[in-house]
């Protein structure tokens, strides 16, 4: 009897720290559903590349921002260190996180709404449902010898 209640104390301890990201998973993916409901933003884009803000994501966006589409698009990019990155002061640009691979209301927010994914590593929109005009960009460093992540 005694072995049995040092497993469920076990259990309920592991479950105890596993519960929480499970339901704020759940919260997140109904984040991103109801806000699918709206409309698509179709001058969005979602930026995201590791190390935040560079590698191919950031060359496509750099080269956007100075060559004339600055005020064209509203800019999102998907970042650890959203204080180093707004430190950029950079005009039209949002920053949402994306710290420890796991996100925030917000960014599932911009997610649903954007138009355009654009990354140049993993693609974490590939497991949601996306809207039928959503266009996503892989940006891979050479040829593709392998298929992209999940969605692409």
């Amino acid at each position: 009897m005694r072995k049995q209640i040092v497993n469920v104390k076990h259990f309920l301890k592991v479950a105890a720290k596993k519960i929480p990201g499970f339901i704020t998973s759940r919260a997140y993916h109904l984040v991103y559903g109801i806000t699918s409901l709206m409309p698509m933003k179709k001058n969005m884009i979602v930026f995201e590349s590791r190390g935040d803000m560079c590698d191919n994501a950031y060359a496509l966006f750099d080269y956007m921002w100075n060559n004339g589409y600055r005020e064209k698009y509203e800019y999102i990019w998907l970042v650890e260190d959203k204080e180093r990155a707004k430190a950029k002061k950079l005009k039209n640009v949002k920053f949402a996180s994306n710290k420890n691979r796991s996100f925030k209301p917000k960014t599932y927010y911009y997610l649903a709404r954007a138009k355009y994914y654009i990354y140049d590593h993993d693609n974490f929109i590939g497991k949601l449902k996306r809207k039928k005009d959503h266009v996503s960009f892989y940006l891979w460093h050479s040829i593709n010898l392998k298929a992209p992540a999940r969605g692409a």
